[in-house]
């Protein structure tokens, strides 16, 4: 399974299954609150290695930011 992938799938259950695409704003998504949020950074860490600057996920302004701040090399 490759990063994005993974990513789909984990996203996916942290947000109880709702559909989205890498153009889904978050706004618009139903489950993404703030502690979504937080879950995601904990997600972040746990499957991609990744510790986040809370901040940074608070600016993201789609579901492909985020993957793109899982995904960046350091």
């Amino acid at each position: 399974m490759d990063k994005e992938q993974l990513f789909m799938e984990k996203f996916s259950k942290l947000l109880d299954g709702e559909k989205f695409t890498m153009e889904t704003e978050l706004k618009f998504l139903e489950n993404w609150d703030s502690l979504a949020s937080v879950d995601f950074l904990g997600l972040a860490d746990e499957d991609f290695g990744k510790e986040l600057d809370p901040m940074d996920v608070r600016t993201a302004g789609t579901v492909g930011d985020l993957f793109e701040l899982v995904t960046k090399e350091d």
